[in-house]
């Protein structure tokens, strides 16, 4: 059996027939393995979350009143046209991060970001964290997607080795 993610449209069906077809929209013309081949009124939910491990000026981020997003922060107006469905969080404290010994600020903040665990502190390879609640929620968006789970990190090569006396690990 052959399975592609080419989109048939109906359409193009009808046109390479030269005839109606008078069935419902056929399951081979929905792209494989996609929420659409369950169901045309469920959207697919998606989960993003941006963290800048050295901090940011926050007058340039955050909203400038709490409740609904009237106003976006300048940084972030290309998200405008989707400010309905867009949560921003702020003034979160990583109580976490201040149990990890040894190390330096910047790496016990990205240890912990996301599981509010302590990890464990070490310069080698036998790392150690919980699971992050990026990745309890991609585990559970996974089931109407075919990727769960995309990171994508923008930092130079220099962190390798040893980040605020932890392993990069935690870091990138």
């Amino acid at each position: 059996m052959f399975i592609s993610k080419m989109h048939l449209p109906r359409r193009s069906v009808l046109r390479g027939l030269g005839a109606a077809i008078a069935l419902p929209l056929l399951d081979s013309m929905v792209p494989a393995l996609t929420a659409m081949s369950k169901t045309a009124a469920v959207p697919i939910k998606r989960f993003g979350i941006f963290y800048a491990t050295n901090g940011m000026s926050m007058p340039y981020w955050a909203p400038s009143k709490e409740g609904a997003l009237n106003e976006l922060p300048a940084t972030v107006q290309s998200a405008a046209s989707f400010k309905d469905k867009l949560l921003m969080t702020g003034g979160l404290k990583q109580e976490s991060s201040l149990l990890v010994k040894g190390g330096g600020a910047h790496a016990r903040s990205a240890g912990t970001f996301l599981t509010c665990v302590p990890f464990k502190h070490t310069n080698g390879a036998d790392v150690y964290a919980e699971t992050s609640m990026d990745q309890i929620a991609a585990r559970e968006l996974s089931k109407d997607t075919q990727i769960a789970s995309m990171e994508l990190g923008i930092e130079p090569n220099s962190m390798l080795g040893s980040c605020g006396g932890s392993t990069c690990a935690y870091t990138n």
